[in-house]
């Protein structure tokens, strides 16, 4: 019986030890343990977020302790002021008779469209107003205080802006101008799901990234905001105004959003902040908002940067950053634009037929500073007692004018711009001797920087005798 036992075990451990070596064993062993490490690293980042969660609580609990310790405080007093007056205004409404409005019935999806935003007490005012004039109700009676109402409602968050020009505004940049005329279409048509969840848009300063946002807002249609500041410099003001933030852009929808310079929000989590993890906070808030589905062609966020590599890899993902569009320096041909587009959007008269000259002097020039140059051009005719520019006040504000970035960081940027392209549709046709051209100016400024820095500590060595 001993023998027999044994036998069985020697048996069994052979069993054992040929399944260890099978491989659908080996398969489903590897499976194991790869979903006991997602399990322990998903727990290690549901520790993290509830410490966070934690400590916003605990600051909250401070405050309203501190704030309960003094019931006489003019905190506490204005609160209980406030909830009179709400529930005095509540009574009020409950013991009030329905007004009635004569609104035509075919107005009402557009006006309901401008009215976005608004309280139900800013609908009810101009419904009033407009009652109480005798007059007919139009959308021109919402447009005359949306502005005010919004920016009085939302102002602290967001800016509203009121966007001047369409496309036909901007000069070159005709790719771009025509996807973007595609994610009009889409918006316009209700085809939400074929929207772009978010958009980067990347290159050197001054080439037009922010008029494109504007203008696509103003082809829309649709209400146009930036996001203010969300850092405060009250512990735990900055999260509760991003979520207020957040909570604002959901009321207003649909809505074009524009994180301008997001670069210097979105930088990588690696990254020093030295404020406690406030932006870390907000990081991984818009994180988790740019991921709702339910905001796909309702809220359109695009963020401007000119340093896309500082920018965190999980906030320009896809289904978060779906694309990443450059916005290079203009060519000739949109140079040449340029300055009939911007003479027309200041008010100017341009007087030169051939502006070939002009065009081979800027070269290298962004959108903004060939707009400045036209603006100082105005001047320096206006100096000489002319209302139209002429070649001479051109050629003046050419000479003057002094460029603020050098070549070689601008070919930087543009280099990142187009190495994070998210589609071969938005590079140019060119843009494999771009890159050739870009790398050959950064190479050349890195090489000399490294000489004199080489320099500079060979200088600063002292000398032997």
């Amino acid at each position: 019986e001993q023998a027999l036992n044994k036998a069985n075990q020697q048996l069994a451990g052979l069993i054992q030890a040929s399944a260890q070596d099978h491989p659908e064993v080996k398969k489903a062993q590897q499976e194991a343990d790869q979903a006991t490490t997602d399990k322990a690293e998903a727990l290690s980042k549901a520790m993290e977020s509830w410490e966070e969660t934690r400590r916003i609580l605990n600051l909250k609990i401070g405050t309203t302790e501190q704030l309960l310790s003094n019931p006489t405080s003019e905190t506490i007093e204005g609160l209980q002021n406030d909830l009179t007056s709400l529930q005095a205004l509540i009574a009020n409404i409950m013991h009030t008779k329905a007004e009635v409005f004569d609104i035509d019935q075919e107005i009402i999806p557009e006006a309901a469209r401008l009215m976005q935003g608004f309280g139900y007490r800013d609908i009810l005012n101009i419904l009033r107003h407009v009652s109480g004039h005798n007059e007919t109700f139009s959308p021109n009676h919402i447009l005359a205080r949306r502005m005010q109402i919004l920016k009085r409602s939302y102002g602290d968050l967001l800016k509203i802006v009121e966007p001047a020009y369409g496309f036909e505004g901007i000069a070159g940049l005709k790719g771009i101008k025509q996807e973007f005329s595609h994610m009009r279409d889409l918006v316009l048509a209700g085809d939400y799901k074929r929207v772009p969840q978010g958009i980067l848009l990347m290159g050197p300063p001054g080439t037009g990234k922010t008029a494109v946002v504007e203008a696509f807002a103003q082809e829309c249609g649709m209400l146009f905001v930036t996001i203010q500041n969300e850092k405060v410099k009250w512990v735990g003001d900055s999260e509760k105004k991003t979520d207020m933030t957040k909570q604002a852009l959901m009321d207003l929808a649909p809505v074009v959003v524009l994180r301008d310079e997001v670069d210097q929000v979105d930088q990588g989590r690696d990254s020093f902040n030295g404020d406690s993890g406030v932006s870390n906070y907000i990081r991984r808030s818009w994180m988790e908002f740019l991921s709702r589905a339910d905001i796909r062609g309702r809220i359109i966020v695009i963020s401007c940067t000119n340093r896309p590599d500082l920018l965190d890899a999980a906030l320009t993902r896809d289904q978060r950053t779906d694309e990443r569009i450059p916005v290079l320096m203009p060519d000739a041909e949109t140079r040449e634009e340029l300055f009939h587009v911007m003479a027309v959007r200041e008010g100017f008269k341009l007087g030169i037929a051939n502006l070939e000259p002009y065009v081979k002097a800027t070269d290298g020039l962004s959108g903004a500073n060939i707009q400045k140059i036209v603006r100082k051009a105005d001047a320096f005719a206006g100096k000489r007692g002319k209302d139209t520019i002429d070649r001479q006040a051109l050629q003046d504000a050419i000479d003057d004018f002094i460029r603020e970035n050098t070549q070689e960081d601008i070919a930087r940027m543009s280099l990142m711009a187009i190495r994070s392209c998210s589609s071969m549709s938005y590079l140019p046709d060119n843009w494999e001797q771009l890159i050739k051209r870009f790398e050959k100016m950064t190479s050349t400024s890195d090489e000399r920087r490294r000489l004199e820095n080489e320099v500079r500590k060979k200088m600063s060595k002292p000398h032997t005798m």
